[in-house]
């Protein structure tokens, strides 16, 4: 095979890549809104998945516009905070999930109904507090999943959330209820 028609099997595999690729990048960028499935922050427009309850707060059910999705991020508009763009970075290693189950973990077509706690939990989901008395699906509205190489799963009764890099939450529970917060 000669030198030119190597350089033109190369160029056509070089097209071929960039256009599924800038395929992909348009597919995954919509004009659909979804709804956030649990309450999040995000501090200097990034939310690391890591879960770090510092910034300002997202409320659970708050519109979300997916801008692109890639394997490692999620860019993110937020039209109820005055259309901040945010990127949502995923921390691997804390959660053990690929940025398609955090998607879907995050964001969903329809809003969170929490009409069923009382009026005590549902104002403290809404302002993303856990409260003793909460249960483990209220806690995730509330709070978000913690980070699993610290709680590898939500069955435990002890969970660790990370406030930031140094602060830690333990969330211990009984008969699946939260009976104590340790800051």
């Amino acid at each position: 095979m000669n030198i030119k028609r190597r350089y033109q099997i190369i160029r056509s595999l070089i097209a071929v890549v960039a256009l599924s690729w800038s395929a992909t990048a348009i597919a995954d960028s919509d004009d659909t809104v979804y709804y956030a499935q649990h309450s999040f922050y995000v501090y200097k427009n990034k939310h690391v998945t890591t879960n770090y309850h510092t910034g300002i707060l997202v409320p659970i059910n708050s519109p979300v516009k997916i801008d692109d999705m890639g394997r490692k991020k999620i860019k993110i508009e937020l039209p109820s905070l005055g259309d901040i763009k945010v990127t949502v970075v995923n921390a691997k290693k804390h959660t053990q999930k690929n940025m398609q189950e955090i998607k879907e973990r995050m964001f969903g077509p329809n809003k969170v109904d929490i009409s069923k706690s009382s009026k005590k939990v549902q104002e403290a989901i809404m302002n993303g507090q856990v409260i003793v008395g909460m249960t483990k699906a209220e806690t995730i509205l509330a709070y978000g999943y913690p980070p699993t190489h610290v709680t590898p799963t939500t069955d435990l009764n002890q969970w660790t959330y990370w406030v930031n890099r140094w602060n830690r939450i333990v969330v211990n529970f009984e008969d699946d209820k939260i009976k104590e917060i340790i800051d």
